[in-house]
């Protein structure tokens, strides 16, 4: 190790039996031995020896942008979905599909004030929306399963993205998984037969 200075001491072998640093230098005793090293990160009792990354806002800010653009879509989306719907059920149906849209439109919002939260702008663009002209209720409700995927995956994208580098980016990207997972789960049961117990989609992604 580039700067590391190991000093070998007499007497048994203790793992971590005391640590110091002044600076960035700091000396640890493994056993019989003394290490000295310019790490250049803090560490303690128990820890492993690695840097904390920082977090690439360009990066972050580009899957915020993203999901904002996915969550506006799925307000038109959902919207849409609720004045296609005739027959017997339309009214249970037409107000799930409202408040589907109103949970997106709330999910956007947590997106642009996270972005804005990072100093970083807003996009003003929307995601893609793609008219099928599959008014069948189980076609959208397929279709609505496609569009919690592709949220689902986007929040995923972006924990891995902030994972172990960002508390406060990755308690927030848990919680949107956490709600596209229900979500998810909740159109899958809607597409089963009554009384069917596996799922229609075979899991989640």
């Amino acid at each position: 190790m580039p700067g590391a200075r190991i000093k070998e001491l007499p007497g048994e072998s203790r793992v971590w039996h005391w640590l110091w640093r002044v600076g960035h230098y700091v000396t640890i005793r493994i056993g019989r031995y003394i290490l000295t090293a310019n790490f250049g990160i803090s560490i303690s009792k128990g820890t492993t020896m690695t840097a904390t990354k920082e977090v690439d806002n360009t990066k972050v800010a580009k899957l915020l942008n993203r999901i904002l653009e996915e969550e506006l879509a799925g307000v038109v989306r959902y919207t849409h979905y609720s004045f296609m719907i005739f027959g017997y059920n339309r009214i249970p149906i037409v107000s799930w599909f409202r408040s589907e849209a109103e949970v997106s439109l709330g999910h956007a919002h947590q997106a642009g004030e996270m972005l804005t939260h990072l100093g970083e702008h807003p996009s003003l663009a929307i995601g893609h929306l793609l008219e099928t002209h599959q008014h069948n209720i189980s076609e959208i409700l397929k279709e609505s399963l496609e569009v919690e995927r592709t949220a689902l995956e986007l929040y995923k994208e972006l924990l891995a993205e902030v994972q172990g580098r960002s508390v406060f980016l990755e308690e927030y990207a848990r919680k949107m998984i956490f709600e596209e997972e229900m979500h998810a789960g909740e159109v899958d049961k809607m597409l089963r037969n009554p009384g069917a117990i596996k799922t229609f989609s075979g899991g989640t992604a």
